[in-house]
């Protein structure tokens, strides 16, 4: 049996199992290779088949060993019934020697030995000489972190959305970062070699059952309550903080004109010249969603036109703004310098639009646009600069909670998950590994497994998990 990247096994008749020992990369002939005589082993495996720590018990230490370099990268093989494969890879960092007992060689995981070096924009889980395998991700989006982080805390923020998650070497010495269901897990169903099946239980989570959303003060409070907890569970509530808490959005309302649209007028004098009227009428009835009505926060009037320059001669826009109770409001004349097609808007203060200007009937409601400039004397229409207003469009900018876009605290989340599930089987056994067959009909991954190795027999004990729900996070 040979494990791959992203590929379980599964060998129900081991036969032999035997190391490598290596002291520097790169990782070809051995410096050393010694069989499993007499010795204990035990393995452990993440979700992915990347090895977590382990153990090798000898019952005598070459005595060779004292001179060698330390820490050592050690492989495992397995001889069985799929023929003679690479099951592990990890680092030991040094043999502890006992007298009259097993002496022991304590494996950590390959990783270890450059995940701490500050990241260079290339895969975080591609340790160059250390994973001659490359890099690959399954379902978790390989970090590439640069010169500000190091490769383990970029490692670290890529797996926190997928609590089922890890990274790590295989055995093939590929750096892996991913998921077990967007691997190629081997399958398991569950018979009768499985034994000491046992349930761990079921896990509540770190549950919310009800949440609040208020935009600010001068926004209405939302009340969200969940009916999927069990009644006699304890209350437990959060808010929604959104970011931002509010939305802006801008509102484009096509206003009537009189005077002409898409005409070209030529210019008649500076104070004497074409009027445009533009109704407007009070802006808070216009652009409004169906359901919700934002409050007005900026308003402004936007003139789209078709300018002609035959001349050096000045050409202005002037607005004079005619308000609800009969007064007026103007604004400074506008030089139209362009020759083409060409938009201008104008910002309208807050005493035209705003609570005040209701309150006193000062709002705008009418807006004259008048066309002025200067031509040389004696000069036809035909041959003066012209301005077609081709528009005339109310700006409206409001702002709107968000209560329709609401993302639930953490804790809206399934009450509880499980059932976790606990056995052993004969044989070597792999992740990524599926479990078909549990206890009502459940089929879920393997979340961990360990191999244990004891003078030839062999045994695996697996331990099953539910997949993540929705939102759940790693440290959760």
């Amino acid at each position: 049996m040979n494990i791959t990247a992203g590929k379980g096994g599964q060998a129900w008749r081991p036969a032999r199992l035997f190391f490598e020992a290596h002291d520097a990369p790169p990782f070809g002939v051995p410096d050393e290779t010694f069989g499993a005589a007499a010795i204990t082993v035990q393995l452990s495996y993440g979700p992915l088949g990347t090895l977590r720590s382990g153990n090798i018990g000898m019952s005598e230490v070459p005595a060779t060993w004292a001179g060698q370099a330390w820490p050592r990268m050690i492989r495992v093989q397995l001889e069985s019934e799929l023929g003679t494969g690479y099951i592990a890879a990890g680092i030991a960092e040094a043999a502890t020697v006992r007298q009259g007992e097993l002496s022991d060689i304590p494996l950590v995981g390959l990783e270890t030995t450059y995940l701490g070096r500050p990241g260079d924009s290339s895969a975080a889980l591609n340790g160059a000489g250390f994973t001659p395998g490359g890099a690959r991700a399954f379902g978790v989006p390989m970090p590439a972190p640069d010169g500000t982080k190091t490769r383990q805390q970029a490692v670290d923020d890529a797996l926190e959305p997928y609590p089922n998650a890890e990274a790590g070497v295989t055995a093939d010495l590929t750096g892996v970062i991913g998921r077990p269901e967007s691997a190629t897990p081997a399958v398991y169903t569950l018979d009768s070699r499985a034994y000491g099946l046992r349930s761990l239980g079921w896990t509540v989570t770190d549950y919310v059952t009800d949440a609040t959303y208020q935009a600010g003060p001068e926004w209405p409070l939302h009340t969200y309550s969940r009916s999927d907890v069990p009644p006699l569970a304890p209350r437990r509530s959060a808010v929604i903080t959104l970011d931002p808490m509010t939305e802006t959005v801008e509102e484009v309302t096509a206003a009537t004109t009189v005077g002409g649209i898409d005409v070209m007028v030529p210019v008649e004098g500076l104070d004497a010249g074409h009027t445009w009227i533009v109704r407007l009428g009070y802006p808070v009835d216009v652009g409004q969603r169906p359901v919700e009505r934002g409050p007005l926060r900026a308003l402004a009037l936007r003139l789209n036109f078709t300018a002609e320059r035959r001349t050096p001669d000045p050409v202005n826009l002037t607005l004079r703004i005619k308000r609800a109770n009969g007064t007026d409001f103007f604004l400074p004349a506008t030089p139209v310098t362009l020759s083409g097609v060409g938009s201008y808007t104008y910002t309208l203060p807050p005493e035209l639009w705003g609570p005040d200007a209701r309150a006193s009937g000062g709002w705008v409601q009418d807006v004259w646009v008048y066309l002025g400039g200067s031509y040389p004397a004696g000069t036809a229409p035909a041959n003066r600069n012209s301005l077609a207003l081709n528009s005339a469009q109310l700006v409206a900018s409001r702002e709107y909670e968000r209560s329709r876009n609401v993302v639930m605290p953490p804790g809206w989340m399934p009450y509880a998950v499980g059932p976790t599930w606990e056995f052993t089987l004969p044989g070597v056994h792999v992740p990524p590994l599926r479990v078909d067959g549990l206890p009502g009909g459940l089929s879920q991954h393997v979340a961990g497994a360990v191999v244990t190795w004891d003078q030839g027999e062999a045994s695996t004990r697996l331990l099953t998990a539910a997949l993540p729900y929705r939102g759940q996070r790693r440290r959760a």
